[in-house]
């Protein structure tokens, strides 16, 4: 795959030069919340929440769906 970007922002080009690392970072979170509600403290209600639902919840308001991630 190739594309091009132009912008004029560092920022802006520091964002998305990151966003594959981002995604398989935020994988790999969602991967550990889920081992800890399973193997390691699965009555902690805030756990399953956080890898159930919050962080889900977070990433899909900013256009993010990890369902869709095959990493």
């Amino acid at each position: 795959m190739k594309y091009t970007m132009e912008t004029e922002d560092d920022r802006e080009f520091t964002q998305h030069y990151n966003g594959p690392a981002l995604c398989h970072s935020i994988h790999e979170f969602k991967k550990y919340l889920r081992y800890q509600v399973k193997y390691k403290d699965s009555y902690n209600q805030a756990w399953a929440e956080a890898a159930a639902l919050e962080l889900d919840k977070i990433l899909i308001d900013n256009g993010i769906n990890m369902e869709d991630y095959n990493g």
